[in-house]
């Protein structure tokens, strides 16, 4: 017996994040990940310049983007000082991202 995924990982590059809703915080992504997946509540990865791990669990997800929902997107702000000056992000355009997925069989 053989078990396989039909597709074992999805991947592709960011190509915008936006955390102007503090509830959805939603990442852009290209290539988009199927439609007729079932990819909420799987855990996506991201490769970027930050240090740490960036792999947030999906929480929903749309034609061309993903959401961490209330998890935050955002590092800090670009001026410290400055509230106004706009955020920096943990994952930014052009970082790689992928997505596992699994076989399983049930008995």
């Amino acid at each position: 017996m053989e078990l396989a995924c039909a597709t074992p990982v999805y991947r592709g590059k960011v190509v915008r994040v936006d955390a102007a809703d503090p509830k959805d915080h939603r990442v852009f992504l290209d290539p988009p990940l199927p439609a007729g997946a079932d990819l909420a509540g799987k855990v996506i990865h991201f490769n970027g310049r930050v240090p740490w791990d960036t792999s947030f669990d999906i929480q929903a997800f749309g034609k061309d983007w993903i959401s961490t929902g209330e998890i935050t997107l955002v590092q800090g702000f670009k001026v410290p000082a400055d509230f106004h000056s706009g955020y920096t992000y943990q994952v930014n355009p052009g970082d790689e991202y992928m997505v596992p997925t699994v076989a399983a069989l049930e008995q």
